[in-house]
This record gives structure tokens, sequence and C-alpha cells, in this order.
């Protein structure tokens, strides 16, 4: 079952023999999308009991700095499930369309699939992540602030926070088989937001690494919990990043 799709232009096509459009894209993928539905959708409570089932459809313009203008309803289902769509369309954060390399404003949309049974699913999932985390104080969706915008930086909930980090790496990081067989080795680095609520979303790759490297750091970043960053007494989205290095050890030939 599709938990949300994004709809859009073709991702390339050819205006003139010189011009080009490449559609804007959210950060992360369709893959970003979609975990950040079944994370942070909150199935209105009236719908739910009555077991409304169907799709939400919102239509924006990204705009060349990649914010949105102009977000509606295009295909609604029912009031408080269509003002959902758009606060969690309101959360997806965008790469601007480009016309011949520049950045250009352009019109897309969203669909939100709301079903009662994917949704108890979900539910049961978030009940074993970053408990109580959503008990703070929380800023009316808004923004995402950069490090430098905050009082209290977004910190990681596992053993020693930042500095527990290499210890977490060691116990949890699974290296892939296929870069182990062909010997990669490197970086990857993960931008994120962390939400109010702990959790990441718009989770993408700004530096890659092939043999499944990246997809490996994004399930380290995605099962970890975060305390969100703080300002004015309140918590607030803020952006982060990680870097994550995948070395084998001389040993490990062994």
């Amino acid at each position: 079952m599709r938990t949300a799709v994004l709809c859009f232009l073709p991702i390339t096509f050819s205006l003139q023999a010189q011009n080009t459009f490449f559609a804007c894209q959210p950060h992360g993928g369709e893959a970003a999308v979609k975990a950040m539905v079944e994370q942070e959708l909150r199935f209105p409570a009236v719908p739910l009991a009555q077991g409304v089932k169907g799709d939400v459809l919102t239509i924006f313009t990204v705009e060349a700095d990649g914010t949105l203008r102009d977000l509606r309803v295009w295909q609604g289902l029912q009031e408080e499930c269509d003002r959902e769509a758009l606060r969690l369309t309101r959360l997806v954060q965008w790469q601007p369309a480009l016309y011949n390399g520049q950045p250009h404003a352009a019109e897309h949309y969203l669909r939100f699939t709301f079903d009662p049974k994917a949704y108890r699913k979900w539910q049961k999932v978030r009940a074993l992540r970053c408990a109580g985390a959503d008990t703070l104080p929380s800023a009316a969706p808004g923004p995402v602030l950069q490090p430098r915008e905050v009082e209290v930086q977004a910190e990681p909930m596992i053993a020693g926070g930042y500095n527990g980090w290499s210890d977490h790496l060691s116990a949890n990081l699974r290296y892939p088989t296929e870069a182990y067989r062909r010997d990669i080795q490197g970086q990857v680095k993960l931008t994120f937001v962390v939400e109010t609520n702990g959790v990441v979303s718009n989770l993408r790759a700004v530096e890659d690494l092939g043999g499944g490297c990246t997809e490996e750091a994004m399930r380290i970043v995605r099962g970890i919990c975060w305390k969100p960053a703080m300002k004015a007494g309140k918590a607030v989205r803020s952006l982060r990043e990680v870097s994550i290095r995948f070395v084998i050890a001389p040993k490990q030939r062994e």
C-alpha cells in the first residue's frame, strides 16, 4: 500500500534543443517522504473512528529558493484529514526545479493516503521510538532552524549523547556485504531535520558511498531518537548533519 506518493512532472525533458527542465525533488526523495508520513501523520480521531479511508492531494508551487507558495488541497477527503495533509506538506523540504541549470519555480503535488489499518500499525512502531519526546512544549510547525539559530542544539538520545556516537556506531553499524566484498570504504555525510517530537525527517545524503553504505548510514540515523533543539523554552525544528565512516579494519580481513 502506498502511504505517500510523489506525483509531479517528468524528471527531465527537452523544451528546445538547448533547454532542459528538471522537476523539483523533496530532500531524500520519495523514500524520505514515505518515512516521514509513517512517523508524523496524525489521523484525526473522528474520521479514524468512522473508518474513513482514501487519498488527499495537495498542490503547491516550489519557489526557486525551495519555499512553498499557494499550498492548497486539490483533491479532498474529509475536512480534518485535509488539514492534516496540508500540515504534512509543510514539513517537507524541497530542492527547487532547474531550468537550464538555474533554480526555477514550478508547481507540484503530493498524495497522502489515510488508511486506519496502516495507521494503527504505525502507532505501534512509534510507541517504541522516542518515548516521552513528544511531551516537550512544541512550537507550531514552522521553519527549519540552522544550528546557530537555536539556544540548545538537538542531541541524539544515546548513551553519552554526541560523546557516545562512536560507541553507538560500533555496536549498531552493519558493514554492508557488497561494500565489504568490493572493499568500499569512505564517508557518508547526511543532513536531516530533527522534528519537535524527536524523530528524523527529510533525511538525505550530501556525500554518498556505494555498496549499500549510504542506506546503512540512513538506517542508523533513522533509528535514533533525538532531543529536539530548543528556543525560547520550546522545541523547534532544526537542521543537523552527521558523518559516518566505513572502514574495514585489517583484522577483519584475516
